[in-house]
């Protein structure tokens, strides 16, 4: 639909597709974290998934090229929400993945 120079990049949108599928199942656990009066941890982990996706892009860019900043945002990204989804599961008991309500321990 968008022409030949799309196929490309088809492989770097599937690992972005990756991160981006589990940012989606882990719900909305980093604006629960927001909301409850845990911003500050909330935003601890946003600084540390920066400082890993930095990290990643610098040791897998020169090897991998656009692969490797692909690998180092998806993998930060994944690192992110279930940290967010562990830290909300640890200190609320709700289950923020995947369901369609929250469930209590």
């Amino acid at each position: 639909i968008f022409g030949i120079e799309f196929v490309s990049g088809y492989p770097i949108a599937l690992i972005l597709a990756f991160g981006g599928l589990v940012n989606a199942s882990t719900g909305a656990s980093g604006i629960f974290l927001s909301m409850t009066g845990e911003h500050r941890v909330s935003a601890l982990i946003a600084g540390g998934s920066l400082v890993l996706q930095l990290i990643l892009i610098v040791a897998l860019t020169p090897y991998l090229s656009l692969y490797g900043a692909a690998i180092a945002t998806s993998l930060a990204m994944t690192f992110k929400n279930i940290w967010q989804a562990a830290i909300v599961f640890r200190k609320r008991g709700i289950i923020t993945p995947l369901l369609p309500t929250a469930v209590r321990r």
